[in-house]
């Protein structure tokens, strides 16, 4: 399927974009800025467009493509002056005429549009649990989320439409909680306001899960709550939070204090929405992630599944990034089996070992960005304790092979010359300066 998704290049987009490339699906991300653009894998489409009409897209919805309509200016990055307000309110409903338009223009209408909101459609404050049937709130951020959903309505009558009322979405890669965790780190967290409002959350990959799952499901229509189901209080998200980084939970940030900072943005700190996933629930939807403990001891694991992910989806990017994948697996397994082998054959020296250790940052370093790995570096990284230097060779050799083959065949990031002279450039750069390592670490030897 083709997939278009507007404001793909934020947290939400580039996550479902990953998921969607592992998946097969060609994905099409629109941005402004498509120079500026990060983070989006390159085996995906970035198109140009103006965020206000389907000029130069709009051609390519057919009956099998899915929109998602992820586009809007962040609410949290700056205080609600009346600029910012408009640019909050503008972006999201050109966007959504602009979706509008490109399937009212489309000769066979696309299968399904995804139209993003939030549960701040509910209002602030409120204790009840919330569904999809409880009424619409009248703030300012219920108001926008009012605008947003309309700006697609019409097209209801043309082809299937999902509303996304999505909570706050949790990863370590960006959004709310790299913000939320950074008090705890300093051992000065807790909670926030009287701690009583509630956090309607929910895990990253639960969040594509169920995008997913409302694109493939045909019977799905209408709105979802996409948050996790059961939401928490502030204060007992931050214990939890704390509990899973071990770090303490107990000073209060108050309400006085996040007004003066922030101003009325300070809403979003210290107001909520106690909202559950009623119909994702109802129609047979399963979360992986059900409790705040299990999501963020995931997310904050070695190795989370996000990133995980994350770098599937580069690799699919061609040929370059898989053997660079292989590369650093082959090092990493070459280094480990002579550090195994120098154990048996006997302790190093001071000098050896810290020699060793520079060159297996450098060894990880060139792996990692597809360039060939010096023998000389290779052997530096290498224990030399006897019986090891043979093992270590021997396991190495597949290493510097792949990392050759990677650098032959890496593609630059762009077809235009200028990028391509500057990657080249950098790969120089890096080359040399490897073999200067190389020789300097000869010569001391």
């Amino acid at each position: 399927m083709r997939v278009i998704i507007t404001g793909g290049s934020g947290l939400i987009g580039r996550a479902l974009t990953d998921r969607l490339l592992k998946d097969k699906h060609q994905v099409l991300v629109l941005t402004r800025n498509p120079d500026k653009t990060r983070g989006i894998p390159p085996a995906a489409h970035v198109v140009k467009w103006d965020g206000r009409t389907p000029v130069g897209w709009g051609d390519l919805v057919n009956g099998d493509t899915a929109i998602v309509n992820l586009a809007g200016t962040g609410i949290s990055e700056r205080r609600w002056t009346d600029a910012r307000k408009r640019a909050i309110h503008d972006s999201r409903i050109n966007a959504g005429i602009a979706v509008s338009q490109a399937v009212e223009l489309a000769s066979v209408k696309p299968a399904v549009v995804l139209q993003a909101s939030a549960v701040g459609y509910y209002g602030v404050g409120r204790d009840e649990i919330i569904t999809e049937n409880s009424p619409a709130g009248n703030d300012f951020l219920a108001d926008i989320c009012k605008q947003w959903e309309a700006s697609t309505a019409g097209i209801e009558a043309l082809t299937r439409r999902v509303v996304l009322r999505t909570g706050v979405v949790l990863s370590t890669l960006g959004g709310a909680l790299p913000m939320m965790a950074f008090p705890y780190q300093l051992m000065v967290g807790g909670p926030v306001g009287s701690g009583k409002q509630w956090l309607p959350w929910i895990h990253i990959e639960d969040q594509v899960r169920a995008i997913m799952w409302l694109i493939e499901n045909t019977n799905a229509r209408g709105a979802y709550n996409l948050t996790a189901p059961e939401p928490l209080t502030n204060s007992k998200f931050g214990s939890v939070l704390g509990k899973v980084i071990g770090k303490p939970s107990l000073l209060p940030a108050p309400s006085f204090a996040l007004k003066a900072l922030f101003g009325e943005m300070s809403t979003i700190l210290l107001d909520g929405q106690r909202a559950v996933p009623r119909r994702l629930l109802d129609e047979g939807f399963q979360f992986k992630f059900n409790t705040a403990e299990q999501a963020l001891r995931d997310l904050f694991s070695e190795k989370p599944i996000e990133l995980n992910e994350r770098k599937a989806a580069f690799d699919l990017g061609g040929t370059a990034g898989a053997l660079r994948v292989q590369a650093v697996r082959k090092a990493s397994a070459a280094l480990a089996g002579g550090a195994v082998a120098a154990k048996k054959a006997g302790a190093e020296s001071s000098a050896e070992k810290r020699a060793r250790v520079k060159a297996r940052r450098t060894v990880t370093r060139l792996t990692r960005k597809g360039l060939p790995v010096p023998a000389e570096i290779l052997a530096q990284a290498a224990p030399k304790s006897g019986a090891a230097a043979p093992a270590v060779a021997e396991v190495a050799a597949p290493a510097v092979a792949v990392t050759s083959a990677a650098a032959s065949t890496a593609k630059p990031a762009s077809s235009t010359p200028t990028n391509a002279t500057a990657e080249d450039k950098k790969a120089a750069v890096a080359a040399r300066r490897a073999e200067a390592l190389a020789k300097k670490k000869s010569s001391e030897g």
